[in-house]
């Protein structure tokens, strides 16, 4: 140290130096501590801090797991094996209900230091797979939620390709409408297959009945902190409609 308040090099480095050999010893300590496959409790504390963070993403859910496969190697060189989100009975942003949702994520890139700590914070941008599944009930929600002057609403998947959606107009006849959504270069678009009306239906309402399943089935409502999603497949069945696409992460939410 050197007189009149003035450091010498050898002093500015040393806390540089400190975090050096601080991260050296955590590496060779987590590589020695994968020898003793004691590396589960390490993925298990990243599960449940990552599960935390997420839950705060999610009015409700039913069931939401996230599991982090990676090992005290890896984690020293700031790699993730891979990473899977599943949920089960979502509420998003209170109207968008969601059966299932699952993203799949492989080799990614995460700062080491706040890793070991629970805190995920990626060093590059992460590209994965995403699935969202539909039932009947989640469709009518949505119908139920934007079309507030509409009446008796009702939503059914009547086979692998059409949902059907009745609904009453305020002091007028009921309206059946056979729906096929298709994907086509950029998001899902919905084309009306049959109708069933006394009264014609006005372009403007027929655009305001659409509207809704649009945006359920491109996502519009789906919000995670640093989670963009590109539409890629439907499918429907009896039972449901799976929608799945491409997961772009660039940061895993906060706790």
């Amino acid at each position: 140290m050197l007189c009149n308040g003035l450091t010498s090099e050898k002093d500015r480095n040393y806390p540089s130096l400190f975090y050096i050999y601080l991260f050296m010893l955590l590496r060779e300590l987590l590589i020695f501590s994968s020898m003793f496959s004691i590396d589960n409790l390490g993925e298990r504390t990243l599960n449940k801090i990552a599960e935390f963070a997420l839950s705060s993403q999610i009015d409700n859910a039913d069931k939401l797991t996230v599991e982090i496969k990676t090992d005290p190697s890896q984690l020293a060189k700031g790699m993730l094996n891979s990473l899977a989100i599943n949920g089960q009975g979502l509420v998003m942003n209170k109207f968008l209900r969601m059966q299932e949702m699952r993203i799949n994520l492989t080799e990614i890139a995460v700062k080491p230091f706040p890793a070991l700590l629970g805190n995920i914070q990626l060093t590059q941008p992460s590209q994965g797979t995403i699935d969202i599944v539909f039932n009947d009930s989640d469709i009518e929600n949505v119908f139920k939620a934007s079309l507030a002057d509409l009446e008796n609403i009702k939503c059914k998947i009547i086979d692998e390709e059409n949902i059907e959606i009745s609904l009453d107009l305020k002091s007028k006849s009921p309206i059946v409408l056979r729906l096929k959504p298709e994907i086509n270069e950029k998001d899902i678009e919905v084309k009306v297959l049959k109708t069933r009306a006394d009264a014609e239906i006005s372009p403007e309402l027929m655009t305001q009945i659409l509207q809704p399943l649009e945006m359920l089935l491109n996502l519009e409502q789906f919000q995670i902190d640093g989670v963009s999603v590109t539409i890629r497949t439907i499918i429907i069945n009896r039972a449901s409609v799976q929608v799945g696409g491409i997961a772009n992460i660039t940061h895993f939410p906060k706790v």
